[in-house]
């Protein structure tokens, strides 16, 4: 499938979730202007999908294109996603892992890479912890580092289509680790 019929669905799927009537002139406009790489406007898309609420307005080609700056570097969407979870470390500490809707939350506040970085962190209780000790510029700059590979390896999953398995004959050790 090409890269502008994948970028046409994403597209699609969002003015169906936004319920948002897309007439032809307005998906060429878009087309138009978001045309420059369609798969980093696709991964905006899925991006804004993931971390929208449910009120939200269909997004503009500026709102797109701001999400797109973000998704361009690792290194960019890194540094904001650790300055979200700080945020977040700052306004709710360590007991809103004791809330029910703790993940819904994570999800919409931080979206899949801010979920996928605090597995691979430790969990949410081990980022407190360190961010408690004092250890603020150390957390963000290991932080920073897991976002940069976290986010490397979501993209590289996303371009395949289908999760990166782990090759147990090369790496036995890794039998039983999490995926």
């Amino acid at each position: 499938m090409s890269n502008e019929v994948e970028f046409l669905k994403a597209l699609s799927l969002l003015a169906h979730v936004c319920s948002h009537e897309l007439d032809e002139l307005e998906i060429a406009f878009y087309d138009q202007e978001l045309s420059v790489d369609y798969n980093g406007a696709t991964r905006a898309i899925r991006e804004i999908l993931r971390s929208r609420r449910a009120r939200d307005p269909f997004p503009s080609i500026k709102d797109i294109k701001e999400k797109f700056d973000q998704t361009e570097s690792p290194d960019k969407e890194a540094v904001l996603l650790v300055g979200k979870i700080i945020e977040c470390v700052r306004k709710r500490g360590y007991t809103w892992s004791w809330s029910r809707d703790f993940n819904r939350e994570v999800m919409r506040d931080l979206g899949e890479h801010g979920v996928k970085l605090i597995k691979a962190y430790g969990g949410w209780g081990l980022i407190c912890e360190t961010a408690n000790e004092g250890n603020l510029a150390a957390l963000r700059a290991q932080l920073r580092e897991v976002a940069v590979a976290t986010i490397e390896r979501a993209r590289r999953e996303e371009q395949h289509g289908a999760q990166l398995e782990y090759d147990t004959k090369v790496l036995p050790e890794l039998k039983g680790m999490p995926k």
